[in-house]
């Protein structure tokens, strides 16, 4: 009974295998195909979630192998050159104290260059040797008289008419000094000389002369005259303020004694009346030529009716002063400065008033900013600086490229931090060529932002570079050539970077984690950008970025569909059913792309740029897979109504496979349409 029970069993189920090998073969095996559709699908989620794990400790790719051409800069080997000969020099003649950030090293300053240009030990030697030919330049002084405070009243309501004297004195270097007071950097003794000492220090001057080319002061002094309007008289051997004067006879008289005395060894500051706290912000250049200048500016002196020589200068300008007004001064203070303590980066500093002598007894203080520079006989005009802007922005360019060469790392990680010896370069070329800060932050954004579109920097150097500019950003600062050569930048950098987001898709694949970085830097340096004044200022045409990047999304979206349609081979006007499995192929691929941008770049765009990436790529894909599958299934559509099936024909196997296909393609739409 049992075994008549397994062999029924048996029975039955041969014959329901017979049966079904019999349907399969009749069906080509459809309802199995049409069964696997949904494992099929869910095998192409998993492969796509198995390819985003691997991408996430890879390298992101480069910008090159994603077809973005690398703008590179070329410099000719003169060019090269004279950028060299330039470089000896300035380090040759640096000017201003050494501060700590800074290398005093001219031999270290020396062997960088060689090493950063690649130029051979003779090379060196006979560019060295054009640099120390030329003739050195001359040193300016340059100061701004912000203002004082707490000076001493002398008029009788309560108030002063302070102004100022400035100029720069030769200094003795031998004798004691008496004691600096506190807020004022070390002064020579010829400075702070008594009255009483002067004849013996003039003739000490006169006597060392070699020395007056190496020590000189900068001396300010403050005076009043009772009931009259007080003047400024400036010299370049010495910084002085000082009231007095009496209303517009005592103002002529100084106008009268500055012609007088040239121009170039005298400066005045405008009065400001009935006040103990003037404030002028009034600025000068005094030249201090070493080798001419004070011994020049001593015989000059002298041509001066009273006045018998520099130590004594400022003493009988006040005493030419009174005899013009008909009234006496009061003296309110001075500050003496040595110019070999003024550091290469400048000083923005008060300084406490001094009196004439150690008896003297004076209160106040004044504000001062001083910093040097140079100029040279070119036959150019000193306020054209456009050759340094040049040559400043060529160094940087130059240095950077060196520091990357020798970097280990990805460029995309490099700090953006310059060596010593490099930054010490560019900081006294940029004073001897007087550049202004905001000059300087100009061609270090010029040239960082070049060398990014040569090989990619991280962006957040680029966003902090992009910031010091905008909070040094004046639009009248810059001159016609700056901001021309500063808008091309940003319209460069701008085009570079939305190419770069246009390829998306292959600089910045999903789940991987640098890559992810990268584009969060992006994004944020063009929304920062977007949003400072000097984009505005500088580009007041250019578009909104973010509708540019949207833009570039929808560009780049168009691209990418085109390579994919590429990719899959798909030609409408072939075969049926290769055009359905390239369709088929091409919507998972649109699948998986906008399932990874929903996942992981939206949130990014939404972010930083407040653009809806998901968006904005689902309405142009939809749009470009609707058009190609319109004609083909329109056309399969219309074959398939026009044909006469008979349910009792067994159809063939091509007709089974361009129906399973069908309901492929259609199960993959439904996909993206969700």
């Amino acid at each position: 009974m049992l075994a008549t029970r397994g062999s029924r069993r048996k029975l039955e189920i041969h014959a329901d295998m017979v049966s079904r090998s019999k349907v399969q073969e009749t069906d080509g095996s459809f309802f199995e195909a049409f069964a696997s559709l949904p494992w099929r699908q869910e095998n192409r989620r998993m492969q796509s979630l198995k390819e985003e794990e691997e991408q996430k400790d890879r390298p992101p790719p480069s910008e090159a192998a994603a077809g973005l051409q690398p703008k590179r800069v070329v410099v000719s080997q003169q060019e090269r050159e004279n950028l060299y000969v330039e470089v000896l020099y300035t380090v040759k003649h640096k000017v201003g104290a050494t501060t700590s950030e800074h290398s005093s090293l001219v031999d270290e300053l020396n062997d960088y260059t060689q090493e950063a240009f690649h130029f051979s030990r003779d090379e060196h030697q006979r560019m060295m040797t054009i640099a120390s030919d030329e003739k050195p330049p001359i040193v300016i002084l340059n100061l701004v008289v912000v203002e004082a405070s707490g000076l001493e009243a002398k008029d009788a309501d309560g108030f002063s008419d302070p102004y100022c004297m400035l100029g720069i004195v030769p200094g003795a270097v031998s004798g004691g000094d008496r004691s600096t007071p506190p807020g004022s950097p070390r002064v020579s003794r010829s400075s702070h000389a008594p009255p009483a000492e002067e004849d013996g220090e003039e003739r000490q001057l006169n006597t060392h002369a070699d020395k007056l080319r190496k020590h000189h002061s900068f001396r300010l002094s403050f005076k009043r005259k009772p009931e009259s309007r007080p003047s400024v008289v400036s010299s370049p051997s010495s910084a002085g303020s000082g009231g007095g004067g009496g209303g517009c006879g005592r103002e002529g008289h100084r106008d009268s004694l500055s012609h007088a005395v040239p121009a170039k060894f005298i400066r005045a500051t405008t009065v400001k009346p009935n006040t103990l706290d003037p404030r002028w912000e009034e600025k000068f250049r005094l030249d201090h030529d070493d080798e001419t200048s004070v011994l020049d500016a001593v015989s000059k002196l002298n041509e001066v009716k009273g006045v018998r020589g520099m130590a004594r200068f400022f003493k009988q300008v006040a005493q030419s002063a009174r005899s013009g007004s008909g009234g006496q001064d009061d003296f309110l203070g001075c500050v003496n400065i040595s110019l070999q303590d003024i550091p290469s980066t400048g000083l923005d500093q008060w300084f406490t008033l001094e009196g004439r002598t150690s008896k003297s007894a004076v209160q106040g203080r004044i504000r001062l900013k001083m910093w040097l520079s140079t100029r040279e006989d070119r036959g150019v005009s000193e306020e054209d600086t456009w050759s340094e802007v040049i040559q400043q922005q060529k160094l940087f360019e130059l240095f950077v490229k060196h520091e990357l060469s020798k970097y280990r790392g990805p460029s995309y990680r490099w700090s953006g931090e310059l060596p010593t010896p490099a930054t010490t370069i560019l900081h006294q070329h940029a004073v001897q060529g007087d550049l202004t800060e905001l000059q300087q932050a100009v061609c270090r954004w010029i040239a960082y932002a070049e060398q990014h579109q040569e090989t990619s920097l991280d962006y957040r150097l680029l966003l902090k570079i992009l910031k010091q500019l905008n909070d040094k950003f004046t639009q009248d600062a810059l001159t016609y050539e700056e901001q021309e050569s500063l808008a091309e930048s940003f319209k460069t950098t701008l085009a570079h970077c939305f190419a770069v987001l246009r390829k998306l898709r292959k600089l910045f694949p999903a789940g991987n984690k640098e890559a992810h970085r990268k584009l969060d830097s992006l994004l944020k340096f063009l929304a920062a950008f977007s949003g400072m004044e000097i984009f505005r200022r500088v580009l007041p045409f250019q578009k909104e970025i973010r509708s540019e990047i949207i833009q570039t999304v929808k560009k780049g979206c168009v691209e990418w569909y085109g390579r994919l349609r590429e990719q899959q081979q798909l030609d409408p006007s072939g075969d049926d059913a290769a055009v359905l499995q390239s369709l088929i192929k091409l919507v998972n691929e649109v699948c998986s792309h906008c399932f990874q941008a929903y996942n992981h770049h939206n949130q990014l765009f939404m972010q930083s740029v407040s653009v809806p990436f998901f968006a904005t790529i689902y309405k142009q894909l939809e749009k470009l897979v609707s058009a190609d599958i319109q004609d083909t299934v329109g056309r399969l559509c219309s074959e398939l109504q026009n044909s006469d099936i008979q349910l009792s024909t067994i159809p063939d196997a091509m007709s089974l496979t361009m129906g399973t296909a069908t309901f492929e393609l259609y199960m993959a739409t439904k996909d993206l349409y969700k």
